[in-house]
């Protein structure tokens, strides 16, 4: 913290004297009471509207309580809310009061993946209208700085979010588990500047059971620091909680969480609205016959590798007139959000032809899509009850169907350990969306690994070993701490023009920080081996240091803007593998 009000001091006075322009653009924005009186004019009009019903009703339940528990005294709290129980806005409601209550400078939200961080970021600029838009910065890998593209045409609000991204002095912060918890183990300026703005201010950790297993003991450590030290209070929003109170594996856990919603299991029984059925053991082939029956389903997969087969094991048993769809990270982030674009539209159309769609895990926190029938392979309980939050998600149905089924081969490391800790919850007979099941898998999950699983670098061994000499292994726990352990290369696509042109301009060394930040929603991850793998002449290093590579083989991509669609054919992505050999895929 003292580093970061040093490195962020120095920047600003050399800024001040090197480059007063740019100084003078900083702030600008509306304060935290100003976006507080906005926010609740718009749930005012909008509770205003929304339809009679129980989930509404119960939503509104959750924002009452919300805005009463603002009132308490700073620290730890917990928000824990079906999914549809309307958390996102909820949760706002309570960090506005709560900033308004005891002063505090910002809110900070993290969200755990970038494929939904701008879609919360537009429901929060929704909330607080156009005038006060700018208030909300995103920092994400796949932010667009359009003012850095083109400062000339940039309109003041979109400069000063740009230079917001360097040390996060604006009231609302959008942001990732990745850059908030690795800026706070960081060792290099660029991360550490922000750092001392995060002092004095409301965190909300959405869905917080994603934090990795791997690193949890460290991110509570960090989580008790920021609140105990830092005058930060700090919110753990989602619907599956999980345990992070002192335990035989986790001496070190925190104390004087308090839970906000008012009692959560009742609020489950309330918005109970799917039931679950486990299916036991399917072969691909019986998945896809089961999903070719239905008008409208969703089914979520474990790996890409099964999303990408199943795909083409659908489409011999399609019936006419359905529409298939698929989504994983193997599709750029602008690929992904034209496709969830398009099954958004036809799931709001009545009139729509039937669809289906494969998904990853990418869909399940966040996306508002609301399917009659979803199928989930088996994986963690928080898992599955996302996936089953993505059925009858607003109950205009009775009940809506979640099935759970297993694939016949085993999973590996973490979703290996997930799955097993919820087939202890199938075992003791436990109903798979119930707060009971969801205490089960959580001590489940955590004792099986124990407390140095749940720590698996030894962060919190490093620094203990050195603080008695006053001794901080800042630059080795900055490598050691890493959200996402695989190595991926980014490889560019040629999506469309867009990504045309700002390809033209790497290669022509016209690269800058914006240039690589816009590059970012044609990206995706590749592990080295397959990118080394490749035929050659399929890709070439590109940018600073040959870092980045792009691809020159545009048959390897299925889906590029300007392809035509096929309702029977989804666009896979990028697709390095013979499509007819499943074994291949599965290693």
């Amino acid at each position: 913290m003292i580093y970061s009000c040093l490195v962020d001091a120095d920047f600003l006075n050399a800024e001040s004297v090197m480059a007063p322009e740019k100084a003078a653009r900083r702030g600008g924005y509306p304060d935290l009471a100003a976006l507080h009186e906005a926010f609740n004019a718009f749930m005012a009009r909008k509770t205003a509207a929304a339809e009679p019903g129980n989930v509404n009703k119960q939503r509104a339940k959750v924002l009452a309580a919300c805005r009463e528990a603002a009132l308490l005294k700073q620290g730890l709290f917990s928000l824990t809310v079906p999914t549809g129980g309307g958390k996102t806005l909820s949760s706002l409601a309570f960090a506005l009061a709560h900033a308004a209550g005891h002063s505090l400078r910002r809110i900070i939200y993290v969200i755990p993946y970038t494929s939904i961080i701008e879609q919360t970021a537009d429901v929060f600029r929704e909330a607080f209208g156009a005038a006060f838009a700018h208030a909300v910065i995103e920092h994400h890998s796949n932010v667009e700085e359009k003012a850095e593209k083109n400062p000339e045409e940039a309109d003041q609000h979109e400069d000063v979010r740009t230079l917001a991204f360097e040390n996060w002095d604006a009231p609302i912060i959008v942001t990732t588990a990745v850059q908030f918890f690795e800026s706070l183990f960081a060792a290099r300026s660029s991360r550490c500047r922000k750092l001392h703005n995060i002092a004095g201010s409301v965190i909300v950790l959405d869905e917080a059971q994603t934090l990795p297993t791997s690193l949890f003991r460290p991110c509570l450590a960090a989580i008790r620091e920021l609140s105990g030290t830092c005058r930060a209070s700090v919110v753990l929003c989602t619907a599956t909680q999980p345990e992070v109170g002192i335990k035989p594996w986790n001496r070190n856990g925190l104390e004087g969480v308090r839970e906000i919603a008012p009692d959560p299991p009742e609020l489950f029984r309330a918005l109970e609205r799917v039931r679950v059925k486990y299916l036991g053991s399917l072969e691909p082939l019986a998945l896809a016959q089961r999903l070719a029956g239905h008008e409208r389903a969703l089914c979520i997969v474990n790996t890409r590798a099964q999303a990408r087969y199943l795909c083409e094991l659908l489409r011999g048993s399609l019936q006419e007139g359905q529409t298939l769809f698929h989504l994983s990270t193997r599709m750029c982030p602008a690929h992904r959000r034209a496709v969830l674009a398009r099954i958004k539209a036809m799931l709001d159309d009545p009139a729509a032809p039937s669809l289906l769609v494969v998904s990853t895990s990418l869909v399940e926190a966040g996306v508002d899509l609301d399917f009659p029938v979803v199928y989930r392979a088996m994986a963690g309980v928080d898992s599955i009850a996302q996936a089953a939050g993505r059925c009858n998600r607003e109950g205009r149905m009775d009940w809506g169907c979640t099935y759970v089924f297993s694939f016949p081969e085993p999973l590996r490391g973490e979703q290996a350990r997930r799955k097993s800790a919820a087939d202890a919850v199938l075992r003791a007979g436990l109903p798979l969306l119930s707060p009971e099941a969801v205490t089960l898998y959580f001590d489940e999950l955590h004792s099986t690994v124990g407390a140095d699983g749940l720590d698996k670098p030894g962060i919190l061994r490093r620094v203990r070993e050195h603080a008695t000499r006053g001794l901080f292994p800042f630059r080795s726990v900055e490598r050691k701490f890493r959200f996402i352990e695989e190595n991926e290369l980014p490889l560019i696509i040629p999506y469309n023009a867009a990504a045309r042109e700002s390809l033209d301009a790497l290669r022509a060394g016209r690269a800058d920080r914006g240039l690589y930040r816009r590059l970012q929603q044609w990206i995706v991850g590749v592990p080295e081996k397959i990118i080394h793998g490749l035929p050659g002449q399929s890709v070439a290093a590109v940018g600073f240091a040959g870092q980045h590579y792009e691809l020159i083989n545009r048959g390897l991509y299925n889906g590029l803007e300007e392809e035509k669609a096929d309702a029977q054919k989804p666009a896979l992505g990028l697709d390095t593998r013979n499509p007819d050999d499943y074994e291949q895929w599965k290693s």
